[in-house]
């Protein structure tokens, strides 16, 4: 919450741009964990889990005892970092060339959500779809030919 406060000013986006946000948003492991496939799979990881049929006291928390399906938290963060780099372009449009090296680095994602995973028709999908968009839409109006493919 606090990056995205800042980011929400076009200094507050200048400065995180200088410390490199997008760089290290763009190669954090933990996100690329989240997000894409693993190497050598072509399968994208889903942004829910279905546990699978227990008796309550076998069900973790947070978790229905019919297999009621649960949001991966590291789905909510890649969300959140998406926000992130959408809040900073529309703060500072000139920043887009630095968010550049994000977009690239998560092209596959993107192009996954956008020609697949919307048909799933799941609230969190969506909701990272529509970050997504917001985030090409500003790239786009850079003319940055990967957002507008994306789009």
């Amino acid at each position: 919450a606090v990056l995205l406060t800042i980011a929400q000013s076009a200094e507050g986006a200048v400065l995180l741009a200088e410390q490199q946000a997008f760089l290290l948003l763009a190669y954090c492991p933990l996100l690329h964990a989240a997000v894409l496939p693993a190497e050598g799979s072509g399968q994208f990881p889903a942004a829910y889990t279905w546990p699978g049929v227990g008796t309550a006291a076998t069900v973790e928390p947070g978790v229905g005892a019919a297999g009621v399906p649960w949001r991966r938290p590291l789905h909510a963060s890649w969300c959140r970092a998406l926000l992130l780099v959408a809040t900073l372009l529309a703060s500072a449009p000139q920043l887009a060339p630095q968010a550049r090296v994000f977009l690239e680095a998560c092209a596959p994602r993107l192009r996954h959500i956008l020609v697949s995973g919307l048909q799933s028709g799941h609230m969190a999908v969506l909701e990272e779809a529509t970050v997504a968009c917001r985030a090409l839409a500003l790239m786009a109006g850079s003319n940055c030919a990967l957002a507008e493919a994306l789009l």
